[in-house]
């Protein structure tokens, strides 16, 4: 979950995400990637300075799902900046994605799958409550 490419080796560590401009799974979609990264960004520390060499999934997704999740102004304000209005808390977005991953089961081989509709955003994370818990 920590190298360059953990889907080498884990083929079930990547993410799908995918969107619809349509409440349901249409025939064409506005995008559909599986992102393959480390679960955090890594660093190079030289000389007392930290520079990140590659994003980890968290921060590649959270990018890739921002233009699906939020909506700027169509003017600027008194500091020369767009306002933004999130559709969901970011923290929130974070807090799911991290969940899936960490509550997923790792002994099926599929990603999880985010997907972002006109009206929802749809997490499923493989696996079920353990112990039959329903």
């Amino acid at each position: 979950m920590f190298g360059k490419a953990p889907r080498r080796y884990l083929r079930q560590a990547g993410l799908r995400v995918f969107g619809f401009k349509s409440e349901q799974k249409e025939y064409k979609a506005l995008f559909n990637e599986i992102l393959d990264a480390p679960l955090v960004g890594r660093w190079e520390i030289k000389n007392s300075e930290k520079t990140l060499i590659d994003s980890g999934i968290i921060e590649r997704f959270i990018d890739m799902i921002k233009p699906f999740i939020s909506e700027e102004s169509d003017s600027v304000n008194d500091n020369f900046r767009r306002d933004s209005q999130w559709f969901y808390p970011l923290e929130a977005i974070r807090e799911v994605f991290i969940n899936a991953l960490a509550h997923r089961d790792w002994t099926r081989f599929v990603e999880i799958e985010i997907g972002s509709y006109s009206n929802r955003l749809e997490v499923i994370s493989p696996g079920a409550l353990p112990n039959s818990i329903r």
